[in-house]
């Protein structure tokens, strides 16, 4: 018998959870870019703002896309996105709530999302576009702790 379930946490003790994700998006040499305040501006707008806030309301709204996900109260969510080199833009997510489970997946969501964002709001420019190395940066709380060297 194959029995699916969440995750019972009502005997955990609330706690400050924090997460951090990042990934890179890497872009066409070929790929003439529009700038304005730091950002590229695109057919569908501005591609970095429109990213950040996509992530930011698709990690508070996890829950309802995966199932086993707890609805946890966020308390701060951020997102960078920047030109890390030439043709590569860095994306990372920050999540932190007080609660009885981890971030850890809400914040992997949130650089994910963006990356998709991005790649949507580019794809007319060039098809060679690239999500890469996304990956969990640090988690605070709870049981371990983790954080890349």
């Amino acid at each position: 018998m194959n029995k699916s379930f969440i995750i019972d946490v009502h005997k955990k003790k609330h706690s400050l959870r924090i997460a951090k994700a990042s990934g890179f998006l890497s872009l066409s040499k070929d790929i003439n870019y529009i700038f304005s305040n730091g950002d590229i501006i695109s057919k569908k707008g501005p591609v970095f703002k429109t990213s950040s806030l996509i992530a930011i309301l698709s990690v508070k709204n996890l829950f309802s896309i995966l199932p086993f996900c707890h609805q946890i109260f966020i308390k701060s969510c951020s997102v960078d996105i920047f030109f890390y080199s030439f043709n590569n833009i860095k994306i990372t997510c920050e999540v932190l709530a007080d609660c009885e489970t981890g971030v850890e997946i809400e914040a992997l969501f949130g650089v994910l999302i963006a990356s998709i964002n991005i790649y949507d709001m580019l794809k007319y420019i060039s098809s060679e576009l690239t999500i890469n190395y996304v990956k969990l940066e640090k988690k605070i709380g709870g049981k371990s702790e983790y954080k890349i060297k």
